[in-house]
């Protein structure tokens, strides 16, 4: 009787486990559906896999490659047959110069105005805004922030846009960077330098998968675990 009871209880245990299991499956399904939730993770198993068998590997990632080559052909098309690969023997004036800096930026915006992108630019171009961040470049294109004594002001505009960005955070110190790579880049390494004076030897870690791909290239660079969870589309 003893051994019955239990048997049922094990059974229980198991059916209690499978309900909850399936229960978080179907919420998948219905929050992010059937390919994000199935399709995909039995696809890279599947890859994963096939690229650990002997002949069949070398398949897997000729296919990779032609897929890589195809987003590159999508991306860069057929070669630049203008581009100058090497200084050239006469030398060019600064009108001929000009007129090419000026004829390559114009088919840029050509080609950004029929395919509608976004490449992070957040005002419209010719803008006030626009004109005064001119202005500031033409001001300080000949300095050096790395000589604070030779240009203090340099200095003074740093420290008082670090100031800014530290009292909307609320925060007790900040530095200026290149731009937003070099930004995570240095907060992993902040953070990884924080756990190892706290003794945490294999720190890792945890972002969405939507997170900025800096933040893949800084753990790679500074020897951190990523793990990645699934955003919450409720949210």
């Amino acid at each position: 009787a003893g051994y019955h009871r239990a048997l049922r209880l094990v059974r229980v245990a198991e059916h209690s486990v499978l309900a909850v299991v399936l229960l978080i499956l179907l919420r998948r399904l219905r929050e992010q559906g059937f390919v994000r939730t199935l399709l995909k993770p039995m696809l890279s198993y599947i890859i994963a896999g096939s690229r650990r068998v002997p002949g069949l590997g070398r398949a897997v990632e000729g296919e990779l490659a032609k897929e890589v080559e195809t987003i590159e052909q999508n991306m860069l098309g057929d070669g630049d047959p203008d581009a100058v690969c090497c200084l050239p023997e006469l030398s060019s004036s600064a009108h001929d110069v000009k007129q090419r800096i000026v004829a390559l930026r114009a088919a840029d915006e050509a080609s950004a105005a029929q395919k509608h992108v976004w490449a992070g630019i957040y005002h419209s171009s010719g803008s006030e805004l626009s004109q005064l961040q001119l202005a500031a470049i033409e001001a300080y294109h000949e300095s050096n922030a790395l000589y604070p004594g030779i240009f203090p002001s340099l200095r003074k505009l740093e420290a008082e846009v670090t100031a800014m960005a530290v009292s909307l955070l609320h925060g007790s110190c900040g530095l200026l960077t290149s731009g937003g790579t070099e930004s995570i880049f240095l907060a992993v390494l902040a953070y990884r330098e924080e756990a190892s004076q706290r003794g945490i030897v294999d720190p890792e870690v945890i972002c969405c998968r939507t997170a900025h791909p800096a933040l893949d290239k800084a753990c790679h660079y500074l020897g951190l675990r990523v793990v990645k969870l699934d955003q919450d589309c409720q949210q």
